[in-house]
């Protein structure tokens, strides 16, 4: 082919890639238009901070029933996406073959595209924090929603105790409609443990959900888990777009663990009530956050010594110490012992040798920090290679439509962001069309 051929073939190309590109995101950015008319007017949820002063720093409430929690020891938050607050987390009710959720897309970032339609809950009343964070009286938000035209109100009380690993939620389902109605409650997120994308699962007490460092928890490690106080009906762990999408069934979960796949995971639990007309019931669960090493307070000191000896006798030891705290030591030597002693606290070995350290700690963990206003730009090595944001394998007409879904700053979400220039665009569309059929690897 000459050279007037081939421009001519490569300028076709781009056309086409450029006119394919743009079709899509008008099919796409007016699909979500419609869908999001039908869902609220896209207002930024209001949202209560509970400060709880470790080690959950902050537990986040919005008032469409959304969530987001900081824990002691990690860098990022703990549901994705791990920046925004609030965050894929929170409260779903199926009624009448109506899903009702938080309002996502007026969100910061989500990446919930797959609860498919829903209605968002129409906020009601919010209390301030109140408490004082103790066991007689915790930090206490109580948040009421109603469930559209449904007669439905959800009145929601999440309760924190300083010190504690975990806080609760209670949910009362009330019924002011004239006959009984059958509903489906979820509690449900996506997880973001250990400052990970990716996670395992295992099981958890009441028939709970949990999302875990380590396969099955084996060997243990940090783990985060939705532990029902009111026994769970049932239960699911699985990749974060199979959670969404058996929540978007209206159906109970299916009782399955992905117990030793590692993946962008999600964790969830339902409750299935008939509620009398005028009647209420009340279902309650704990959301509890075990740090494993990274998230543990800085461990006390380990010393190790080694002593030789050459005759019986008490002798004082010479040593040489490097310590990261103040430390003593003491050691029981024959004679002439050496000693080398890495320390954070005070230790007893088998000594009489006392071992002075030079230095003192100031380790202070990273306590994340969110706004309601912004979602940090990534950085490059932030970037995905591969433009799989589905997670199944492959670049797929899906991938590029999810990618077009998060079009716009209101959407912005940094795992669409492909070529990381701090925004999601007819690039990072191109980029993913460019790679369509490609697999990826780890």
């Amino acid at each position: 082919m000459c050279l007037h051929h081939r421009m001519v073939a490569r300028l076709r190309s781009r056309r086409s890639l450029i006119v394919t590109s743009l079709t899509i995101f008008a099919l796409v950015t007016g699909g979500i238009a419609l869908e999001r008319a039908d869902r609220a007017s896209g207002a930024s949820p209001v949202v209560q901070d509970i400060a709880g002063g470790g080690p959950l720093d902050h537990v986040y409430v919005s008032d469409d029933l959304a969530c987001q929690v900081a824990v002691s020891g990690f860098v990022e938050m703990s549901f994705y996406p791990s920046s925004t607050v609030p965050a894929d987390c929170g409260t779903f009710l199926a009624v009448n073959d109506v899903l009702y959720a938080p309002d996502f897309f007026s969100h910061e970032g989500t990446n919930t595209l797959f609860l498919g339609s829903y209605t968002v809950f129409t906020p009601v009343s919010q209390s301030p924090v109140g408490g004082t964070g103790t066991a007689v009286d915790p930090y206490t938000v109580t948040t009421v929603v109603a469930a559209g035209s449904s007669g439905i109100t959800l009145t929601q009380t999440d309760t924190y105790v300083t010190g504690d690993t975990s806080y609760t939620t209670q949910i009362s389902v009330a019924n002011g409609g004239a006959s009984a109605a059958l509903v489906r409650l979820y509690r449900a997120g996506e997880c973001f443990l250990a400052d990970s994308f990716t996670s395992f699962g295992t099981g958890a007490p009441g028939n709970g959900a949990a999302c875990a460092e380590q396969p099955d928890n084996t060997p243990t490690g940090a783990v985060m888990a939705l532990e029902p106080i009111t026994a769970a009906d049932h239960h699911l762990q699985a990749w974060y777009r199979d959670v969404w999408s058996a929540i978007a069934s209206h159906t109970n979960l299916p009782d399955t663990c992905a117990c030793v796949t590692s993946q962008a995971a999600g964790i969830a639990v339902n409750w299935e009530r008939t509620v009398a007309a005028g009647g209420a019931v009340a279902v309650s669960h704990r959301t509890t956050f075990t740090p494993g090493d990274a998230g543990a307070p800085t461990p006390t000191a380990t010393a190790s010594a080694t002593a030789t000896a050459t005759a019986t006798g008490t002798a004082t030891a010479t040593a040489t110490a490097t310590a990261t705290a103040t430390a003593t030591a003491t050691a029981t030597a024959s004679a002439t012992a050496t000693a080398t002693a890495t320390a954070t606290a005070t230790r007893t070995a088998t000594a009489t040798s006392i071992v002075p350290s030079t230095s003192t700690p100031t380790a202070t963990p990273a306590i994340a920090t969110a706004t309601n206003t912004s979602v940090a730009a990534p950085k490059k090595k932030d970037r995905q290679p591969c433009a799989d944001v589905s997670g199944d394998g492959q670049v797929t007409m899906t991938d590029v439509l999810m990618i077009a879904s998060h079009w716009g700053k209101r959407r912005y979400d940094v795992r669409y962001d492909l070529n990381g220039d701090g925004h999601v665009n007819m690039q990072d569309i191109r980029i993913a069309l460019n790679q369509l059929g490609t697999r990826c690897t780890a």
